[in-house]
């Protein structure tokens, strides 16, 4: 930040000096250079301006993908067994949440405008860490006592509680908000294509 406001100020003393130097010279050597100088000024801006939207494509692409992956492993049948197969002891996979941590620690998505998006993401890493530390808390309680009525009944509290059911709410609420409303800038809809 200190770098581009002394590229800045350089660029203002510069522009400023080659006015100064035209009023006293009437050349068009000042002229020019006056022109130059607006030019790296504006050239500062148009790319910090472009980067940053590039940035947001980027951190999209990233998100969506992350969403989609999530959405395929809560529908897992781990979390949703059949009567035979909920005796067994399971390792559950976990949610992912990293792209959404770097979208909110980016500061891409701090506008009026995101502030729904900011605020749905934040939802979706509280429920997605509750999520995983109850998996982990219900493998661990399942091991302690691996008798098939004990797992059973892990399994029951998991796939009936209310922890897999906000986490189902939360992640449908942000998939829906991004596709819906930033798909022009992601360049992802609802028909795309992500994974083969």
């Amino acid at each position: 930040m200190l770098s581009f406001f002394i590229k800045n100020i350089l660029f203002i003393i510069a522009a400023i000096l080659a006015i100064f130097w035209y009023l006293n010279q009437k050349e068009y050597e000042p002229i020019i250079t006056t022109i130059l100088i607006v030019a790296g000024i504006a050239g500062i801006y148009i790319e910090k301006w472009s980067n940053s939207k590039q940035k947001r494509k980027d951190l999209l692409h990233a998100l969506v993908h992350e969403l989609y992956i999530n959405l395929n492993i809560i529908q897992d049948n781990k979390f949703n067994p059949n009567h035979e197969k909920i005796k067994q002891f399971v390792v559950f996979p976990r949610v992912i949440n990293i792209a959404t941590e770097a979208c909110i620690v980016s500061s891409a998505f701090i506008s009026d405008n995101d502030k729904t998006l900011f605020k749905l993401m934040h939802s979706w890493v509280e429920h997605s860490m509750e999520l995983n530390n109850r998996l982990s808390l219900t493998e661990n309680a399942m091991l302690n006592d691996a008798t098939p009525s004990n797992i059973t009944n892990w399994r029951e509290k998991l796939r009936d509680g209310e922890t897999l059911l906000g986490i189902k709410e939360s992640l449908n609420d942000l998939t829906i908000h991004v596709i819906k409303n930033y798909k022009n800038e992601s360049g992802i809809d609802e028909d795309t294509v992500l994974f083969d």
